[in-house]
């Protein structure tokens, strides 16, 4: 409920922080590392990213939708003194990674916090993460060209998750996680399609992939501060987020501006707006 943005700490809105710096930062350092490892491997490089973003701001959400007439019930949202002082709720960015004037990768970016619910109740719950109503809704689709399509699919329908595999695995359940790889198999060898069941790959012992990822990621982060590991074996070493962290100020940017490009050039991991 919009109401709750005063109310609820909850990833950060109550603080002023929008949809992209926490869930949208995950899939900028994604897209980064994606695009920098592909074209390490082909001796290629990018030296410019340009972005341009469009928010749903919370003063918009409120006119979106006659929650008294939805809920059949009187839902005040004038007391709410300030919107403006809140972040987005919905974002989407797209641009290009470019080298000199060569368009190297095009990309679009959309995230929602104002997504698909079961949530039929007006009073929050207490855990807002997996049972207040949020169903999660993930789609990846990474084309390579000619070559190669890659698409990842995370469909849930419930936000209920007490027991996450006891309705299987596939889509609209709790666990569902499956990649789909198209291929010019006859270029690229291997199979023209298959399916790839993430939890037959991964054992996350008895949780949800998402969850098992941040497990290993903050068991990876308490090794290295302990000194169990060492820098150079780090899944996503700090000082790599240049690139993810060009393109989130240059998407905040292009928002405040209300989507005029915005380029970022990029030097040797270090990144300057322009």
């Amino acid at each position: 409920m919009p109401s709750e943005l005063e109310t609820m700490a909850y990833h950060g809105f109550t603080d002023g922080n929008g949809k992209l710096s926490h869930s949208g930062y995950h899939l900028f350092d994604s897209l980064s590392q994606i695009v920098e490892d592909s074209y390490k491997k082909s001796h290629r490089s990018v030296e410019k990213i340009i972005a341009s973003a469009y928010f749903t701001k919370p003063e918009h959400i409120i006119n979106q939708l006659d929650y008294s007439k939805i809920f059949e019930e009187n839902v005040r949202l004038d007391h709410i003194a300030d919107f403006t002082r809140y972040g987005e709720h919905d974002a989407t960015v797209s641009g290009q990674f470019s080298y000199k004037e060569e368009t190297r990768t095009l990309f679009t970016i959309s995230l929602l916090h104002n997504s698909v619910s079961d949530r039929h109740w007006i009073q929050s719950r207490k855990d807002l993460y997996k049972k207040n109503g949020r169903i999660k809704h993930e789609f990846f689709n990474i084309h390579q060209g000619p070559l190669q399509n890659i698409q990842v699919h995370s469909f849930q329908s419930k936000s209920d998750h007490d027991d996450p595999f006891s309705e299987g695995t596939g889509v609209g359940t709790d666990s569902h996680f499956e990649i789909h790889v198209f291929k010019n198999s006859a270029l690229c060898g291997g199979l023209p399609y298959e399916i790839i069941n993430a939890n037959e790959k991964i054992d996350t012992e008895g949780k949800l992939i998402t969850e098992g990822s941040k497990q290993i990621m903050c068991q990876e982060f308490v090794a290295f501060c302990r000194g169990s590991i060492q820098k150079k074996d780090l899944r996503s070493e700090i000082s790599k987020h240049g690139v993810g962290i060009a393109l989130l100020a240059a998407s905040y940017k292009s928002g405040a501006s209300k989507g005029k490009g915005i380029e970022a050039d990029l030097f040797n991991g270090t990144w300057h707006l322009t």
